[in-house]
């Protein structure tokens, strides 16, 4: 695709009547007007994004295939702009070459301000289990500040170190100052294997075993 662009410019006016652009991470659209004279700008912008393109840009262990759709209103100044936007993610698929189970995201929305970016829906299911991410994350000059999040996971796999493997619906809160946020909930474990001690059972039993044959 090519990149195709018309803006019109009188006086201080700058009009763009007709502005895409294709990126690295996907095809822009803009329209909108600008005054060079008083900053006033309104301007309407919006951004069809591969997310496989953006997410491997950042991280080579991880293959991604679905498509994203970034809608945004700017409206205000150019030194005081007031943004209000939507991201949409279609249902996509992540895949991380050093885990076996890949996790499959439902179609979602973020809601993006000069204030915060709020989730509205971001759910999925990863491996037997389900995810739900809901809350907001204060931003100051696009700089995140203090986020509010609960996340609800359903029959996930669980690995407790040096104890064993299982499944459990965890149900967590990460509220705070970035950084220094503070993570608590609850972790209700539906099953667990418990190696340890299986395998300390087994020692006894062979050290039982020894002392009847010394007899």
């Amino acid at each position: 695709n090519e990149d195709e662009i018309l803006v019109d410019i009188k006086d201080s006016l700058f009009d763009i009547q007709h502005l895409i652009l294709n990126t690295s991470y996907g095809q822009l659209s803009l329209k909108g007007s600008s005054n060079m004279l008083n900053g006033d700008i309104d301007i309407k912008s919006e951004y069809k994004l591969d997310i496989a393109n953006i997410l491997n840009k950042y991280e080579n262990n991880l293959s991604a295939h679905g498509d994203a759709n970034l809608t945004a209103s700017i409206a205000g100044t150019i030194k005081e702009p007031i943004i209000i936007g939507k991201l949409i993610i279609e249902p996509s698929i992540l895949s991380f070459k050093d885990m076996p189970l890949d996790i499959n995201i439902d179609r979602s929305e973020v809601k993006i301000s000069n204030e915060s970016i709020d989730i509205s829906s971001f759910q999925g299911r990863m491996g037997w289990g389900n995810f739900n991410i809901l809350g907001s994350v204060k931003i100051d000059n696009f700089v995140p500040k203090y986020l509010n999040l609960v996340f609800d996971l359903s029959s996930c796999l669980l690995s407790i170190p040096k104890v064993g493997d299982g499944r459990g619906n965890l149900n967590l809160q990460a509220e705070g100052e970035i950084p220094g946020f503070l993570v608590k909930g609850n972790i209700n474990i539906l099953d667990l294997s418990i190696v340890k001690k299986i395998e300390l059972l087994a020692r006894k039993k062979e050290q039982l075993m020894i002392k009847n044959d010394i007899k």
